[in-house]
């Protein structure tokens, strides 16, 4: 980490046909104006709007689903998403019992309302569950004993506790009322295909109906499937639906991220964390997650207490996604970034960074570690690499 004061920095766009100054003073007064130099192919630092992540259900300690979240809490918890390179995100809550995830949505709700830099990273909220498959495997390490049917009455319920902010939810059309239910909620939100046993022509069905997304694709799966057909060669074939991939090389190894990506096609696919409460935590047990007894080993894993097959989210930050893009994938910084840029805005229906993101900055370094965030900043919230994250 290194101190930055009162500095000024050139850098280059992403594909480096532009080149800008930014002059930084703390405690964080940042211009961004265009620069008359040309830009150096030997610079490695680059401006951009910053990462786009979908799955966020907590991170550090902080939990999404905790009803007792307050505005400082918050504030921490996007400042370390800052520091991340994460100007946007959707806050996600999984499945459990009805009452906490009003309780959930209405706390979350109020603090939009209440904390600027929250109201402006926050795209809406995505309800991962309760809607999926109760099967071991799909269900991954959502409880039992909550998951259900498709539900319109309740999802109505939901969002309005979250005052209409409910913008993606993952859900399993395996059930009979789930067309029914896609087809009306597909028009106001965006709706993905996540922690299913569906039939291959109940995957068709779902795009048909309105599906859009595929949650973690390659994960919430059973052990074991059968060669073909499945659920998860019907969504990789399926043109109307974008996938979303979780590439922290513990959910989808090399190969078959690789895999995936050729098969979608990369304008179809984005990055997200699955970031969870555990996330960044020391390892060891954790019995009262909100996930229920939780593993954080030595190798920075999360899986669901004395096992190491099912996962329970992901440790790793967005930026390790993208890292891993360029290492192992052989991406250009170009074409992995639109992966946690463009591509997950394009997913929730929106427009390309430069229009959505006009209020953020994100100053990268591009070296032989990999990429990093040198500065970030959201309205008038600014974080550097030298801010300690807690």
């Amino acid at each position: 980490m290194i101190g930055i004061s009162e500095m000024k920095f050139i850098a280059s766009s992403l594909d480096r046909s532009q080149a800008f100054e930014i002059r930084f003073q703390e405690p964080g007064l940042v211009e961004v104006s265009a620069s008359s130099t040309e830009p150096c192919r030997e610079n490695n630092l680059f401006l951009c709007r910053g990462m786009v992540d979908l799955q966020v259900n907590g991170y550090g300690g902080i939990d999404m689903a905790d009803p007792g979240i307050d505005v400082p809490t918050i504030e921490t918890f996007c400042r370390n998403q800052l520091q991340m390179g994460v100007v946007r995100f959707l806050p996600t809550l999984t499945t459990q019992a009805v009452e906490s995830f009003s309780a959930a949505l209405g706390n979350l709700q109020r603090l939009a309302k209440e904390s600027t830099l929250f109201r402006t990273m926050f795209l809406g909220f995505h309800l991962e569950g309760p809607f999926i498959s109760p099967q071991d495997g799909p269900r991954g390490a959502h409880p039992r004993r909550f998951c259900r049917e498709p539900d319109l009455v309740l999802f109505e319920e939901l969002q309005s506790r979250a005052g209409g902010q409910i913008r993606m939810v993952t859900l399993s059309p395996e059930y009979d009322s789930a067309m029914p239910f896609i087809e009306k909620v597909a028009e106001s939100c965006v709706v993905s295909i996540g922690h299913t046993a569906a039939t291959p022509k109940q995957i068709r069905q779902a795009a048909e109906a309105g599906a859009t997304l595929s949650t973690h694709l390659g994960n919430g799966m059973h052990k074991e499937l059968a060669r073909h057909p499945n659920y998860l060669w019907e969504q990789l074939a399926e043109d109307r639906l974008m996938a979303g991939l979780i590439a922290d090389g513990v959910h989808l190894d090399r190969s078959v991220l690789q895999s995936m990506i050729r098969s979608k096609g990369a304008k179809r696919c984005f990055l997200v964390s699955d970031s969870t409460v555990l996330s960044g935590m020391p390892p060891g047990r954790y019995e009262n997650s909100s996930l229920g007894d939780v593993e954080v080993t030595e190798d920075h894993r999360l899986v669901i207490a004395g096992q190491r097959i099912y996962q329970a989210g992901a440790y790793r930050p967005l930026i390790d996604g993208l890292n891993r893009l360029i290492r192992e994938q052989g991406m250009d910084l170009v074409d992995g970034f639109r992966l946690v840029s463009d591509h997950p805005l394009k997913g929730l229906g929106l427009g390309d960074p430069d229009d959505e993101l006009l209020d953020s900055r994100v100053l990268l370094r591009a070296d032989e570690d990999g990429v990093s965030v040198v500065l970030a900043t959201v309205g008038s919230t600014t974080v550097t690499e030298k801010d300690a994250l807690h």
